[in-house]
């Protein structure tokens, strides 16, 4: 069991948004939490704010569509489809077995590129069908978004100034 220090325990009592890097994390500071307030006799607490970083990303980029003009920000599951849905048709001439398992390798590695700021153009100078595959299908994929008039909550925050 995840103990409080004392640092996580005001920022909790305080009200803070805790940023952890998964599920189970955010999940475990909660039990923690519950732990702490049964602990000291409590009988109601509020919850605490725990969230992973793609989900406080999301939270922030609604903040602010809310207040100003940006573009419609794909839920996880429209994204999961968008790239499901580029690789089948990528892949429509081959045996491919498993798609879905494909388009979630391919997204994981687009945000990695992203995130390094890996020139894909780069990798397509040197060939191979997987870096072809890759580019076609985050080509596809960047069309559809445009055609939606939406994006991924990570390329919205990055044009946001402050987030």
């Amino acid at each position: 069991m995840i103990t409080l220090t004392d640092t996580l325990a005001e920022a909790i009592s305080r009200g803070d948004t805790i940023v952890v890097p998964s599920r189970q994390r955010a999940h475990a500071i909660r039990m923690a939490c519950a732990h702490h307030a049964l602990a000291a006799g409590r009988t109601v607490w509020p919850s605490p704010d725990v969230l992973t970083f793609d989900a406080w990303v999301l939270r922030e980029v609604e903040r602010a569509a809310a207040l100003e003009d940006t573009p419609r920000a794909l839920s996880p599951a429209e994204e999961w489809w968008l790239w499901r849905e580029a690789v089948t048709q990528a892949t429509q001439d081959t045996a491919l077995v498993n798609a879905s398992s494909l388009a979630d390798g391919l997204r994981r590695a687009d945000r990695l590129a992203d995130d390094y700021l890996i020139d894909i153009g780069r990798w397509l100078a040197i060939g191979g069908a997987g870096t072809r595959l890759f580019d076609a299908v985050r080509r596809n994929v960047r069309h559809a978004c445009r055609d939606l008039g939406a994006d991924t909550t990570l390329n919205i925050a990055r044009g946001m100034p402050g987030l």
